[in-house]
C-alpha cells in the first residue's frame, strides 16, 4: 500500500570555508549570538507552515511556532537580528539541511541585500529511515553586516536554470538547524580562494574516448571578474569560463577529463581577479549500469474497489505490450501472476498469446508468486500454494519460473527462501515501504544486497532488498528528463557507492505506485539518457535479468545471511480480527478436507473431490493473505461506501472459503463412510494428521440418545454444552486416533 515514504537526503555541502572553521578552533573565542532549532538531524521540532515568505525576528519569534520545516525553491525566509556593537572579527553561519529527491535545490543566502550562491551537493548518510543532517557552514563578509539590524534572507534556487543540464523547476529544503555565531578575534580573509575538485560518476564519449566529468567549487570572499580554470592532468589541460561575480560566492565549473584509472595528481589554476593554482588528487568513479525494472505494484483493493483493481492491471499489461512493440528495447515486470490471470480470463486469444510470448521471450517478467503476501501471516501451506497457479502457466505455456518479488511488504518470515528454493526458485526481490516498519534501522539490508539469503532447511535464494519501490518515480519522476535523472542518479548510488559493494550494477526497483496506469514517458527515457552519457548507464531489464547478471558475475563472492525479519505488517490483521480467526481456520481446514478427500480417491479411485472448488477455496484463502487491508481511507473514513465495500469483499474470501472447504469436506467423509462399511447413524471420527492422537469432538445428540463406543460397546462420557429445541449439543474425547484414520 501507497504510504508516503519519508526519506530526507543529508546535505554534507561543505560549503565551510575552511580557514574559518580554523580560526574558530584555533581561538576557541566564538560566541553564539542566535539559533533556530536543535542540531538533531531532524525536522519534527518545527510546527510553522510553508509559505512564501517567513518574517522571523530573533529575540521575538519562538523557532517551534514560527519557523516552517520546508521550504520550495522560490520561498524567501528571512531572519532578521540585531547587533549591538559594530561587527569585526569573523560571523560563521551553520545550516544543517534536509533534502529529498528528484529536484535538488541549490541556496541563494543574502545578508543585507549582499547576495552570495552556494550549491548544495548532497551526500546521503543513511542510517536506515533517514539520512542524518550535515552542518553546512559559510563565513559571511564582516563588512556586509551593520550595528543594530540585520537581515539574512535564505531562499533555494536552481542556479542552473534555463541552461542544457537545468533541473526540473521545484524542489525543497527541510530545516534541521540554523545558527550564527562570532568569533571578534578572528579575521575575515576577503583574498582567500578555496577549491574543491570533485571527479563525478558521469562520464561521456568524446572523439570515440571516455571522458570523466569533473566538477570544480570555487569559493571567493570578494567580488570576482570574469576569468578562467585551467585544470592540467596527465600532462593535459582543460579549460573552462568563469564568470564575474559579486561578493561572497561559489562557482562550479566542468571539465571532461579523459578516463584513468585509480588516483592520479592533477593542478587547477584559477585567473579571475586573482590568481592561485592548487594541487589537487583526484581518484576516478565507477562506471555504474543501473538496470531499471519499470513495474506497478498491485493493491487488491486500497485504491479502488477489487473489481476495478483486476481489470486495471489486466490492461495494464496490455499498455506494457503496446511499449515494447513500439520500443523494442523497453521491458516490463508485473507485480504477480495474479495479474496475468485477470488478463488471461478477459482478454481475447490474440491479446493473451502477445503477452504470453512476450513473457516466454523474458521481455515481460513474471514473478513465480501469485501477489504480494504477508509471508508471517499465511501458513506454511498457503506461501507454496501462492506459487501453484504460476508453475501451471509455466508448465502449459513454457513460461520461465524463476524469480519472485514482494513489493510494499517490508519484511519477511525466514521459511519462505526455503520454500521459494524448494520450489525451484532461485531470486527473490524486495521493494519495502519503511512506513511503520523499523527494518531499515537494525540492520540495512538494502546496503547489504544483493546476498543469499539461507532459509532453515540450508536452501538459499538470491535477495535484494530495495529501500523502497516504485523507484523510477521516486528519483526520475514519471516524465524522467536528462536533467532529472543527473541530478538524482548520485543520491540513488550513493548507498552502494563504497568499497564494500562490489557489483558495477544496481536494480532500480519499480517505476509507478500501485494499480495506475503506464506513462509512455517510461519506455523512451533510457535511450535518451545514453545518448548523451556513456556512464551511468541504464538499461531497461527485468527482475530475472538483473539477477542473472549478479549470478554469473559475482555470485560465489556475496555474503550469506540466515534469520527472519519480523512480522512489522501483520498487525494490519487485527483491525479485522474476526474474519482473520475464520481464515486462520480456514487454512488448517483446507488441509483437512483436501486430506480425507486423497484417502477417499485411494480408497476409491472413481471418486475424487470436485477440482474447481478446491482451487477456489485455496484462491479464496490466497487472497485473504494478500497483504491489502481495508481502503486507503479506511482509518479516517471508516464508514464511506468504498471502505465497507472493500472490506466486505475482504471478508466474503474467508466466508466463501469457510463453505467451499465444509462442502468438500462433507463430501469426503460421505465417500469414506460409504467405503467404511457401518451401519446407519454412526459416528465416524476421522484424523487428518500423520500421528496418533486424542481429540475433543463436539456434536449435536437428539434428547434421550446414547452415544456407545463400537469398540468397547461403553457408553461414551459426555459433556453437555447446550440443552434447547429437543436436542444437545455435547462433547467427548475421542482418543487414540491413528494417523490419517479413524
Amino acid at each position: 500500500m501507497n504510504e508516503h515514504v519519508k526519506r530526507l537526503l543529508a546535505v554534507s555541502c561543505l560549503f565551510c570555508l575552511t580557514a574559518g572553521l580554523i580560526r574558530l578552533q584555533a581561538h576557541g573565542q566564538a560566541r553564539e549570538l542566535w539559533q533556530i532549532g536543535k542540531l538533531d538531524n531532524s525536522d519534527l521540532e518545527f510546527k510553522a507552515a510553508p509559505a512564501a515568505h517567513i518574517d522571523y525576528q530573533v529575540g521575538q519569534s519562538d523557532w517551534s511556532r514560527d519557523w516552517p520545516a520546508l521550504e520550495q525553491a522560490g520561498a524567501e525566509y528571512e531572519i532578521r537580528f540585531h547587533l549591538d556593537a559594530a561587527p569585526r572579527g569573523v560571523f560563521t553561519l551553520k545550516v544543517s539541511l534536509l533534502t529529498g529527491y528528484v529536484s535538488v535545490p541549490d541556496l541563494e543566502v543574502s545578508i543585507n541585500g549582499h547576495k552570495g550562491d552556494f550549491y548544495l551537493r548532497t551526500h546521503p548518510i543513511y542510517d536506515g529511515t533517514s539520512s542524518i543532517g550535515g552542518v553546512l557552514t559559510i563565513e559571511l563578509p564582516t563588512q556586509y553586516l551593520a550595528k543594530g539590524e540585520n537581515a539574512l534572507v535564505l531562499t533555494p534556487v536552481d542556479l542552473q536554470a534555463g541552461s542544457a543540464e537545468s533541473a526540473a523547476s521545484g524542489g525543497s529544503v527541510r530545516y534541521d538547524f540554523i545558527g550564527l555565531s562570532n568569533d571578534a578575534r578572528a579575521r575575515y580573509d576577503r583574498s582567500a580562494v578555496r577549491v574543491d575538485a570533485v571527479p563525478t560518476m558521469f562520464y561521456r564519449e568524446r572523439a570515440g574516448k571516455l571522458v570523466e566529468l569533473v566538477d570544480a567549487y570555487l569559493r571567493f570572499n570578494r567580488d570576482i571578474s570574469a576569468g578562467e580554470a585551467v585544470l592540467t592532468v596527465n600532462g593535459a589541460s582543460y579549460k573552462a569560463a568563469i564568470a564575474s561575480r559579486d561578493g561572497f560566492d561559489e562557482e562550479r565549473v566542468e571539465f571532461g577529463v579523459p578516463e584513468w584509472q585509480g588516483t592520479t595528481n592533477a593542478r587547477l589554476k584559477v585567473t579571475a581577479g586573482v590568481h592561485r593554482s592548487f594541487n589537487l588528487a583526484l581518484t576516478a568513479e565507477r562506471k555504474w549500469t543501473v538496470f531499471v525494472v519499470p513495474h506497478t505494484h498491485v493493491d487488491i483493493g486500497y485504491t479502488d474497489y477489487q473489481g476495478k483493481v483486476a481489470e486495471g492491471q489486466a490492461h495494464t499489461l496490455v499498455e506494457a505490450a503496446d511499449l515494447i512493440e513500439e520500443h523494442p528495447d523497453f521491458r516490463f515486470s508485473t507485480d504477480g501472476s495474479w495479474n496475468l490471470q485477470q488478463l488471461m480470463e478477459s482478454r481475447s486469444k490474440p491479446v493473451r498469446d502477445e503477452v504470453l510470448g512476450l513473457i516466454r521471450a523474458r521481455k515481460i517478467g513474471l514473478p513465480a508468486d501469485y501477489f504480494n503476501l504477508l509471508t508471517g501471516y499465511a501458513s506454511l501451506e498457503t506461501l507454496y500454494r501462492s506459487l501453484y497457479y504460476t508453475k501451471r502457466m509455466s508448465r502449459e505455456h513454457g513460461l520461465p519460473f524463476d524469480y519472485a518479488t514482494t513489493t510494499d511488504v517490508p519484511s519477511y518470515t525466514g521459511a519462505y527462501p526455503s520454500v521459494l528454493a524448494s520450489a525451484g526458485i532461485h531470486f527473490w526481490a524486495a521493494g519495502g515501504n519503511q512506513d511503520r516498519a523499523p527494518v531499515l534501522m537494525h540492520e540495512q539490508w538494502n546496503e547489504k544486497s544483493p546476498f543469499w539469503w539461507e532459509g532453515p532447511d540450508g536452501q538459499k535464494v538470491l535477495f535484494w532488498y530495495s529501500w523502497s519501490y516504485s523507484e523510477v518515480w521516486r528519483f526520475f519522476t514519471v516524465d524522467p528528463t536528462n536533467a532529472i535523472i543527473r541530478g538524482s542518479l548520485p543520491e540513488f548510488l550513493a548507498p552502494y557507492d563504497r568499497p564494500e559493494y562490489k557489483p558495477d550494477v544496481v536494480m532500480m526497483y519499480g517505476a509507478q505506485f500501485e494499480n495506475t496506469a503506464l506513462h509512455p514517458q517510461l519506455a523512451t527515457f533510457v535511450s535518451t539518457w545514453n545518448s548523451a552519457y556513456a556512464y551511468p548507464k541504464l538499461e531497461y531489464a527485468t527482475f530475472a535479468d538483473f539477477f542473472r547478471y549478479i549470478d554469473a558475475h559475482y555470485g560465489p563472492e556475496l555474503q550469506t545471511y540466515k534469520g527472519d525479519m519480523g512480522p512489522y505488517w501483520e498487525d494490519g490483521i487485527g483491525s479485522d480480527a474476526y474474519y482473520a480467526a475464520k481464515d486462520r481456520q480456514n487454512q488448517s481446514d483446507a488441509l483437512r478436507a483436501e486430506i480425507a478427500s486423497t484417502v477417499s480417491h485411494v480408497l476409491n479411485p472413481n471418486v475424487h473431490p470436485p477440482k474447481a472448488e478446491l482451487e477456489d477455496a485455496w484462491n479464496n484463502i490466497l487472497l485473504f493473505a494478500e497483504h491489502t487491508w481495508g481502503a486507503g481511507g479506511s482509518i479516517s473514513q471508516p464508514d464511506s461506501e468504498e471502505s465497507v465495500q472493500q472490506l466486505a469483499v475482504k471478508d466474503n474470501y474467508a466466508t466463501q472459503a469457510h463453505f467451499e472447504i465444509a462442502d468438500l469436506r462433507e463430501r469426503a467423509l460421505s465417500q469414506l463412510a460409504r467405503d467404511i462399511h457401518v451401519p446407519g447413524g454412526t459416528l465416524i471420527v476421522f484424523n487428518p494428521l500423520n500421528w496418533t492422537r486424542n481429540a475433543l469432538v463436539e456434536m449435536d445428540l437428539p434428547m434421550h440418545e446414547r452415544l456407545v463406543d463400537l469398540t468397547t460397546h461403553r457408553d461414551v462420557p459426555l459433556e453437555t454444552m447446550q440443552d434447547q429445541e429437543g436436542f444437545l449439543h455435547v462433547r467427548f474425547l475421542a482418543t487414540n486416533l491413528p494417523a490419517v484414520g479413524y
